[in-house]
């Protein structure tokens, strides 16, 4: 999936670096024709409401580990994520250094528990078909994505040239694994 998404966004990143704009898609679509960018915002609400993935994709992961009700820890993360964001950039970053402890604790206490040998045998990893990898990874993309929307706030960034190539990389990169 990490392999399609830099596929598919290594356009963006490429304007991302030489024009760099705040709220860069909006811009980019806006100069190539207003009605373009009067789509784009279109497009982007509706985006916008797919948001609620995350919050459903962190409640499965949080769930697995405590049995809690799935819906209210999604709600819960969404809020949070979207109060965060309206205190600045600076401290949306704070929390996203607290979110990557956390996912990389779960990671860490998680990895010893994975039965490797189920991997190379399909029968057993697919008992049911694909379908489940299918659905999987439709989820897994919106986590691995999220490293572009750095993209839309290159135009407040110093030196993005240098820093956005690096941070979408290894940002999709740990979100892949």
């Amino acid at each position: 999936a990490a392999v399609c998404i830099f596929i598919c966004k290594f356009p963006s990143l490429i304007m991302g670096t030489t024009i760099p704009r705040t709220s860069a898609s909006y811009a980019y679509s806006n100069l190539f024709s207003p009605k373009f960018g009067a789509f784009y915002i279109g497009v982007s609400t509706i985006a916008r409401v797919t948001m609620a993935f995350f919050g459903f994709s962190f409640a499965t992961y949080f769930c697995s580990l405590i049995n809690v009700n799935p819906t209210v820890v999604g709600v819960t993360i969404i809020t949070i994520v979207f109060v965060m964001n309206l205190f600045g950039i600076k401290n949306a970053a704070k929390m996203q250094t607290i979110l990557l402890v956390a996912l990389s604790t779960f990671v860490i206490f998680g990895l010893p528990k994975v039965d490797f040998a189920s991997i190379t045998r399909p029968e057993v990893m697919f008992p049911h078909g694909a379908n489940g990898i299918v659905d999987a990874m439709s989820l897994v993309i919106f986590a691995i994505s999220g490293g572009f929307t750095l993209l839309e706030y290159a135009g407040s960034m110093d030196k993005p040239q240098r820093i956005l190539p690096k941070a979408i990389f290894w940002s999709t990169l740990v979100a892949a694994f």
